[in-house]
Formats: structure tokens, C-alpha cells, sequence
């Protein structure tokens, strides 16, 4: 039942319903029809719903906030688990499947599995936990096959055993299948907080569709453990900002150092955050005075400020390798980690990266030539309808269009809002992997494709907004 005030007769003026004042003497509206619908509209800002209008249709009863998701990850799933027999094998899925065994050695953390070696330098072990349990919930044991020598050829690591066999190669694959299923979740459930449901629905589809994104998914690797995670961080921090907890902040932390426990440049990204809370926090106290900084009114400021410390605590926890000497040892393990860079841009130059324009540049390309959404649903619509026409990418307009929008959207909402503190974590984390680029490998690309996907988003909750808005909300409609 719908009780709203009766309207009283006047023409029809060009005030917004929103700015009405509410009306005194209600009314009663039933029915379903148009003329009912078009008083519902009428009511504006004073209509009240005390329940739902009924349905016959079980599937309308249930909330739109579980449906929208649930088709989101089956149709990502199903994409990725149909795309595993036709990617190719990369020669990394062979180490993540023969390092499942670091999820047994996490209940040892003492032995010699966490001794300073290759091993242990080369990866933090995150990714290593999950290929173990996905491996053990599909039947399979951590006893895999030996370590891939990249000093040798394929064929020399296939006589030595380092190729995983096809039912381990599979089933590790089928866990970063729903890993990726579930990253379209994330960015979905980040695009409608920043826009809307509509935005949501684009920025999931434009994710699974990817290229880049399938491929990933249908692989044995850690990125799209990493991309979950970074989608994650992002959609707590805005949860954070709205309601600043003390639970949601540190999740906020645990999750950046997760991330970093899969792939280290999460975890860097407490550092801008902590600097963002301390110019919150400087700015109260101009304003304010030290009253403003108590802890029940600044909470939001001291929790950001702490998000080294809880997300570099997470990363110490869940790697023993650090325990002997936390501080050194991650040093040695971002060490590590530049030189390999490095390594890699000398052993092929021609993916090499010089500077952060060059990075860009190579985004762009990527994204605009060698992966496309836009390019594969047009080689679809080709075949379906047996026609031939040119292709041309969008994916980059949608890209730019999108975060223009959420400048926008930023702008509107004030520079400490959730949706200024959610754009401040993807902006940052674009910027560690544009700065630290040192080598065109087509998975490093994929933080950048969660925060451009988001973007598309963005840019099409916005005009679904725009176009709603001028709907139903203009004064000279009938």
C-alpha cells in the first residue's frame, strides 16, 4: 500500500517534485495501472511505501542487490571455464601449481619450505595458498610436478617432469576461474555505489567481456587473485568513508596487505592513504581546533593514518617467510623484484619500458589495439549476423568518457567523500603500476583494466542518470 498526501489542483510549473513541500492529507492508491503510476510520480519526495507492490513472478521478489551479482559471476564464470581448453599454457601456471605445497608448509612455518631462496624471493605466497586449496577441494594433492627452469627450453622441463599434469593444470585453473568471476562481482558491486545499478551492470560486463580479463581467469596464475583483492580494498575504503568503523578500517588494512601477499604494490598503497588521512586530519584541526581531532570525531583521519601499520602487519603474518627479520626481508623481496624487472627488460628489449610515458603508451595500445571488449562483442555481432564491416576500438573513448564522469562525480560530492576516497585507491594503484612499469607484460595490465572497467561504469551510470533524470523528472512530460 502506497500512502502519499493528496495533491492539491494547480498547473503544472517547472519546480522540481524534489524541492515540493510535503503534503498534510493522505491518500490512499491501488492498483497497478498507468494513471496510478503516473500519481506515484506526481507524489514526489512526500510518497511513503510501506511495502512492496506484490508479484506473482518469484523471480521479481528477489532483491535486484542478489540477482544482478549472481548473473554477473555465473555468466563470468561460465565464459572463463569455457575459454580454459583454448588459452594457451604459460609457462608461470606450471610454478603457482608446483608451489601448492606452501599451504601444507603454512602449518610449519619453521622449516626449511620458508628459507631465504629463490623460492620464497620470487613470489609472495598468497597466490601459492589458494592454488593449494583449490587443488584439495577438487581431489587433487599438493604433491604436483617439479620446478620450471626458465633457463631451459619447454621441451627440456617436459622431460624433467615440470609440466603439470593435465588434471592439476586444470582444476588450477578452474580456481582462478572463480577468482576472476568473482573480481566482476567487485567491480560491479564498486561501480553502482559510485553510480548506480546500471553503471554496475556495464562496468561487469565490460570486465568479463575483456580479453585480457578471460584470458587471466582462465589461466593457473595469481593476477586475478590480485585483482579481487584490489577491487575489494577499494569498495571497502568507500564503505569506510560513508560509515568511518573501527571494524571496516581495519579490514581496510587486512586487505591492502593481503594484496601485497599476492603481488607486493598493494601494499604500498597504505602509504598514500595514510598521507590522505593526516591532511584530513590537518585540515580539521585548522578549522576546528584540537577538539575536532578527538578520536569519536576524527576517526575516519586516525584510521587512515594507521593503514601501514595494520596492512604491513597482515603482510608479516601470512608470509613466515618474513618472521627471522621482518624489515630486511621485504626490502630483499621489493629488491628482488626490481631487478627481476629489470632482468626482463634486457632479456627482450623490445618489451622493454623507458618512463612512465612510455608506460602510458603502451596502456593505451593494449587497450585500444590488442585487447578490446568493443572489438570482440563487434567480431560477434559480425558473426551472428554474417556481415562485414570494420572494426574500430571504443574501448579507450569509453575509458577517457568514464573518467571524466567520475571527476565529475568527484567534484559533486566533495573532495572527502566515499566516492573521493574509493577514486584516491584506484588512482593510486594506476600510478604504482605506470611508474613502476619496466616491462610490456600483458598481465601487469590488469590492475589497470579493474579501474578502467570501473570507469566505463561510471561513465554509463551517469548517463543512465542524466537520461532518468530528464525523464521522468521533467515538468513537461504528460
Amino acid at each position: 500500500m502506497i500512502v502519499t498526501a493528496a495533491p492539491p489542483i494547480t498547473h503544472r510549473t517547472v519546480r522540481s517534485r524534489r524541492t515540493l513541500p510535503p503534503r498534510t492529507t493522505p491518500a490512499h492508491l491501488h492498483g497497478r495501472d498507468s494513471s496510478t503510476l503516473r500519481s506515484r510520480l506526481d507524489a514526489g519526495p512526500s510518497i511513503v511505501v510501506e511495502q512492496p507492490w506484490p508479484s506473482n513472478n518469484a523471480l521479481i521478489r528477489i532483491r535486484m542487490a542478489v540477482l544482478l551479482p549472481a548473473i554477473l559471476f555465473g555468466f563470468s564464470l561460465l565464459q572463463n571455464l569455457t575459454n580454459m581448453d583454448t588459452v594457451d599454457f604459460h609457462r608461470d601456471e606450471a610454478r603457482w601449481i608446483n608451489r601448492a605445497y606452501f599451504l601444507e608448509a603454512l602449518g610449519r612455518p619453521f622449516s626449511d619450505t620458508w628459507s631465504d631462496y629463490y623460492i620464497t624471493q620470487g613470489q609472495p605466497p598468497l597466490g601459492n595458498y589458494l592454488m593449494g586449496v583449490g587443488l584439495l577441494l577438487q581431489g587433487r594433492d599438493l604433491d604436483t610436478n617439479r620446478v620450471w627452469d626458465f633457463t631451459y627450453d619447454e621441451a627440456w622441463n617436459v622431460r624433467s617432469g615440470a609440466s603439470p599434469a593435465p588434471e592439476d593444470l586444470n582444476a588450477g585453473r578452474r580456481t582462478n576461474a572463480v577468482i576472476g568471476a568473482l573480481a566482476v562481482v567487485c567491480v560491479y558491486l564498486l561501480a553502482s555505489r559510485l553510480t548506480n545499478r546500471f553503471g554496475g551492470c556495464a562496468a561487469g560486463l565490460f570486465l568479463s567481456l575483456h580479453p585480457l580479463h578471460l584470458r587471466l581467469s582462465s589461466q593457473a596464475l595469481s593476477d586475478e587473485l590480485f585483482a579481487l583483492l584490489l577491487a575489494s580494498s577499494v569498495l571497502v575504503a568507500f564503505r569506510f568513508a560513508r560509515s568511518p568503523s573501527l571494524g571496516s578500517g581495519i579490514v581496510l588494512g587486512i586487505l591492502l596487505g593481503m594484496g601485497g601477499a599476492a603481488k607486493l604494490s598493494p601494499l604500498l598503497l597504505s602509504l598514500p592513504l595514510a598521507g590522505f588521512g593526516a591532511i584530513w586530519l590537518i585540515t580539521r584541526l585548522w578549522q576546528s581546533g584540537r577538539p575536532a581531532l578527538a578520536w569519536k570525531r576524527a576517526r575516519f583521519g586516525w584510521m587512515l593514518t594507521i593503514q601501514p601499520l595494520v596492512a604491513f602487519s597482515t603482510f608479516i603474518v601470512i608470509n613466515p617467510f618474513l618472521w627471522p627479520s621482518p624489515f630486511q626481508r621485504s626490502w630483499d623481496l621489493f629488491e628482488f623484484r626490481r631487478s627481476e624487472m629489470d632482468g626482463q627488460s634486457r632479456v627482450w628489449p623490445v618489451a622493454g619500458v623507458d618512463g612512465w610515458l612510455a608506460a602510458l603508451a603502451r596502456t593505451g595500445r593494449r587497450f585500444n589495439r590488442d585487447y578490446s571488449t568493443s572489438l570482440r562483442v563487434q567480431g560477434w555481432i559480425e558473426d551472428v549476423a554474417t556481415v562485414s564491416f570494420r572494426h574500430v576500438s571504443l574501448d579507450v573513448i569509453l575509458m577517457a568518457a568514464g573518467l571524466v564522469a567520475l571527476i565529475g562525480v568527484v567534484a559533486r560530492r566533495g573532495l572527502w567523500s566515499p566516492h573521493a576516497l574509493a577514486a584516491f585507491v584506484m588512482a593510486s594503484q594506476c600510478g604504482a603500476v605506470i611508474v613502476g612499469m619496466g616491462v610490456d607484460f600483458y598481465r601487469y595490465f590488469l590492475p589497470l583494466l579493474i579501474v578502467a572497467s570501473v570507469c566505463v561504469g561510471v561513465g554509463f551510470g551517469s548517463g543512465f542518470e542524466a537520461v532518468r533524470r530528464r525523464w521522468f523528472e521533467s515538468p513537461y512530460r504528460a
